[in-house]
């Protein structure tokens, strides 16, 4: 599943479609909420440091990327928190932030602008 989950967000283009929202609330909620049985993996954070790594100006990816970053920090309890806060400060200092901040207020991000900018 987190491959299929990564595809889409390496896929999208502007404007970014509210559903990617809900797609990446819910797949980080099956990553990290104790009262499902079963959970998924998160995307490989290697995947993503690659990504950034070599990327140009994916700016709708970057900012996806960014969503999903802060979403299973801001959901992350326990153990898994503390294993996502330790890999992932080298994935924030990857992404172009002054840039993606800027960017949120054009109208290409309006379905993602609001859970962001909490």
């Amino acid at each position: 599943m987190n491959a299929w989950i990564w595809s889409q967000i390496l896929q999208c283009t502007t404007p970014i479609h509210p559903i990617i929202l809900t797609l990446i609330n819910e797949y980080v909620t099956t990553i990290v909420d104790a009262r499902y049985a079963w959970h998924l993996s998160p995307i490989d954070n290697e995947i993503i440091q690659n990504y950034l790594s070599v990327s140009n100006d994916q700016i709708p990816t970057k900012m996806l990327i960014l969503l999903y970053l802060l979403t299973l920090n801001d959901q992350s309890t326990g153990e898994l928190a503390n294993r996502f806060h330790q890999s992932a400060r080298k994935l924030f200092d990857l992404l172009p932030l002054p840039h993606l901040v800027e960017q949120l207020t054009t109208k290409d991000y309006d379905s993602i602008a609001p859970q962001l900018g909490r």
